[in-house]
């Protein structure tokens, strides 16, 4: 990275690798991830580029990696994305490659989340619209018309591409699951 502030958890990886050995127990992997997620969380709050957070992001894989080798699995896909993320990060050529094309109507995950759990919410309870409309208003700006018309369309199938579709299953399971009655405790 590009300062000694923001790679706390790389470099405390570093010197963990090197003291792991075939005698390490599993529970020590743990520990170990959980010290390295507490030290990725410092460092990705001061990234100010994306190169800054894939090198955060490789230094935590790295821990997850170890985890599950210590568990006994092969790590194949998350070492992959590793070696992805590390070449991103450096500006290098791999066999990987992060970017994908991007539809033009798309809208971030967080976005079409925070869309699927206020129409799981209007459906589960009608009687909570006006606290639904609040949260939606809070989070994505959206006015009660917008919020009506969004539930509206999704039910009359005008909007909602697979994705939307799965989500808002997702919201309603976990509705269902926990209780959640806000956007707020779903996002």
């Amino acid at each position: 990275m590009t300062g000694p502030v923001q790679d706390r958890a790389g470099k405390y990886m570093q010197g963990v690798v090197q003291t792991i050995t075939d005698s390490t127990q599993p529970e020590r992997a743990m520990e170990i991830l959980l010290r390295c997620s507490e030290l990725a969380d410092q460092d990705f709050s001061e990234c100010r580029t994306s190169e800054q957070k894939q090198k955060v992001w490789s230094a935590l894989l790295s821990a997850v990696h170890v985890v599950i080798r210590f568990h006994g699995g092969d790590a194949v896909a998350c070492n992959a994305l590793f070696k992805t993320l590390n070449n991103a990060a450096q500006k290098r050529q791999g066999s990987q490659d992060l970017r994908s094309p991007i539809s033009p109507t798309s809208k971030p995950l967080e976005i079409e989340w925070a869309r699927a759990s206020i129409i799981a919410l209007i459906d589960k309870y009608p009687e909570l619209l006006d606290q639904t409309i609040s949260d939606a208003s809070e989070h994505l700006g959206m006015d009660k018309k917008q919020v009506l018309k969004l539930h509206e369309n999704f039910k009359g199938e005008l909007t909602g591409a697979g994705t939307l579709v799965d989500l808002v299953k997702t919201a309603k399971s976990l509705i269902k699951e926990f209780g959640y009655k806000t956007l707020k405790e779903l996002i």
